[in-house]
């Protein structure tokens, strides 16, 4: 419920903002436009261009998974730097089994059988930086 409404409202701007052009698509083209466009995005996992569409808080949910986008995304980048469990606990200020969740739950959703795996997926994916 919490995505159908940004996602209409995006729709709904790009439709009053098109309506000055002179061949205008109608709303219902507009929505099923912006629905293609956001399963390429996902496909891609291009996260950059989902952000404007959710709230900060919004949940990215793609292949069977939610993905917290920033604090997921941050631990990723953390674990790519070498960080352990332990410091990036220290550094967000959560516990470390927080963190450990977090980790089995990317591994899960990423199909990712270890750390190695995971960053290879996440830099195949443009989730982190080469």
């Amino acid at each position: 419920m919490t995505l159908r409404l940004p996602i209409l409202g995006f729709a709904l701007l790009l439709a009053s903002a098109t309506l000055a052009v002179a061949q205008t698509p109608t709303p219902e083209q507009s929505l099923i436009q912006l629905s293609k466009d956001k399963w390429q995005w996902l496909a891609d996992k291009n996260v950059d261009k989902l952000a404007p569409l959710f709230h900060d808080r919004a949940k990215f949910v793609h292949m069977g998974g939610t993905w917290n986008k920033d604090r997921e995304i941050e631990i990723i980048k953390l674990l790519a730097e070498g960080m352990r469990s332990s410091e990036i606990a220290a550094k967000l200020f959560i516990s470390e089994n927080t963190v450990e969740t977090h980790r089995r739950n990317i591994l899960r959703k990423t199909n990712s059988h270890s750390t190695v795996d995971l960053l290879n997926y996440s830099r195949a994916h443009h989730l982190i930086g080469n």
